[in-house]
């Protein structure tokens, strides 16, 4: 499946959504940033599909 894997690279390790923006991270981000992570890829999979 798809994005079972959370050692895997992805655009949430290296990207943040914060105030409605995308800002880069120097750092592994934090659990509760985890629930953007599935909104992120909802947006990006829409244009990139």
């Amino acid at each position: 499946k798809h994005g079972e894997t959370s050692q895997s690279l992805t655009i949430s390790d290296i990207f943040t959504l914060k105030d409605g923006s995308v800002t880069p991270v120097l750092k592994p981000a934090n659990p509760p940033v985890r629930a953007n992570v599935l909104y992120l890829s909802s947006e990006f999979s829409i244009p990139v599909a």
